[in-house]
């Protein structure tokens, strides 16, 4: 059968690489030995590497044609745009998109099947993830699960369930190459922003809005940790509001109380954290408009405390006690004007921590 009489693809591997010639091999090789009772394709969007990975990349796309669909960039487009959601997403012919970045791999050729077989099944849900084991980029060594007892403290996933949207916020528990989810939710006007630091976690919030998310407990990926997928957490990161951004654009995507809630939490954070590198540089008036935007954020979180049930708040405490510690162990200089900096974080820490203890 000729490339152009193949039939429509169910499903849409979506994939963007950059500078992974030492693994891309491993992602695209777990792409081609996918067993499914289904047509797919593979879409890969290659970001100017400097290295040979899109050298690689066109080895596969001449060896499975009838696969793969390429996008070749010559100017790297990572500052400039979100390529997912700007160029693979609507060049998806598929019922359902997986994605899976370069430097991560599928280890079950079974489990495209799997995922969609359950939501196929069940059409009330959007999303589907599961379990990868993490390997650390420098060493190959294995670090454990990316959902695992070790990782759990606010979300307990020790079987298949549905998971709900405050669960996927309150912790880091959906990696990017587990996911599988239904094309036509994607909601391209909400995602389609620079104020996120991270997409998927803006993605998978957006999928928890329009139905319900799955999590099929299989080990059956590999996420590969690496300097270049660490969390943001530079001082400049808090200075220029970035993070403060982040969550509310994440809070336009809100849908139920809880998820509210956690949003609100986190952002309390970011305003107590960014107020006080500010308070630390002497300026007085970015910091007291970073105080005000605490206190509405707070107020906006009270408002809708008498709704969250007693365990989400619970787990909240924790997280707080370990932000506070975090803070605690944060000795970057000590003088006095950092002492008198860390004194107003105290505060602001004290208050909602008596918040949500009074109230628990």
């Amino acid at each position: 059968m000729g490339i152009d009489n193949m039939p429509k693809p169910l499903l849409s591997i979506c994939c963007v690489t950059y500078n992974h010639e030492n693994y891309i091999r491993e992602c695209l090789n777990g792409f081609v030995t996918q067993k499914t009772t289904f047509h797919f394709e593979i879409l890969v969007h290659e970001d100017a590497s400097t290295d040979n990975t899109a050298q690689i990349v066109k080895e596969y796309e001449s060896k499975f044609p009838h696969l793969f669909r390429c996008v070749y960039q010559t100017e790297n487009q990572f500052a400039k745009q979100n390529t997912l959601v700007n160029i693979l997403f609507p060049m998806s012919q598929g019922k359902y998109i997986a994605l899976c970045e370069g430097d991560d791999y599928w280890t079950d050729p079974y489990k495209l099947q799997k995922q969609v077989d359950f939501l196929e099944a069940n059409p009330g849900y959007s999303m589907c993830f599961h379990n990868a084991e993490i390997i650390d980029e420098g060493t190959q060594l294995s670090e454990g699960l990316f959902v695992g007892l070790q990782k759990q403290q606010y979300v307990q996933l020790n079987s298949s369930r549905e998971v709900l949207p405050y669960e996927i916020m309150i912790d880091w528990i959906v990696p990017t190459a587990s996911c599988l989810f239904r094309t036509g939710l994607i909601d391209y006007k909400k995602l389609n922003s620079n104020n996120f630091v991270f997409g998927d976690i803006a993605l998978f919030l957006s999928l928890a809005a329009k139905g319900k998310v799955f999590y099929l407990n299989e080990i059956i990926s590999i996420y590969r940790k690496s300097l270049r997928g660490a969390r943001f957490s530079n001082d400049g990161e808090y200075k220029n509001g970035r993070w403060e951004r982040h969550y509310n654009e994440l809070g336009r995507l809100c849908q139920d109380k809880e998820l509210e809630f956690v949003i609100n939490y986190f952002k309390c954070e970011v305003l107590i954290y960014s107020r006080a590198f500010f308070f630390y540089d002497l300026n007085w008036i970015t910091s007291y408009q970073k105080h005000k935007a605490f206190k509405k954020t707070f107020s906006q979180m009270n408002k809708s405390n008498n709704a969250i049930p007693l365990n989400i708040k619970k787990r909240m405490l924790n997280k707080l006690t370990e932000f506070n510690n975090s803070v605690k162990h944060d000795q970057r200089k000590s003088i006095s004007v950092k002492r008198y900096a860390y004194v107003l974080f105290k505060k602001s820490y004290s208050i909602i921590r008596h918040f949500i203890t009074a109230k628990t």
